[in-house]
C-alpha cells in the first residue's frame, strides 16, 4: 500500500504545475469526502 502511494506521488511530481495542483486538490476532496460519509454513517456525534 506504501509503495502504491509513493509511486503515485511520484507520478504526480512529474506532471506540470497545474496538474499537480489539481490532482491534490481531486485527492483531497477525495479523502475529504470519505472522512466525512462515515462520519456521518459511524459517529454522528464526532461531526
Amino acid at each position: 500500500m506504501t509503495s502504491y502511494i509513493k509511486q503515485f506521488i511520484e507520478n504526480t511530481m512529474e506532471l506540470s504545475w497545474p496538474l499537480r495542483i489539481l490532482v491534490f486538490l481531486l485527492t483531497g476532496v477525495v479523502i475529504f469526502g470519505i472522512g466525512y460519509g462515515l462520519g456521518r454513517v459511524g459517529g454522528t456525534f464526532i461531526f
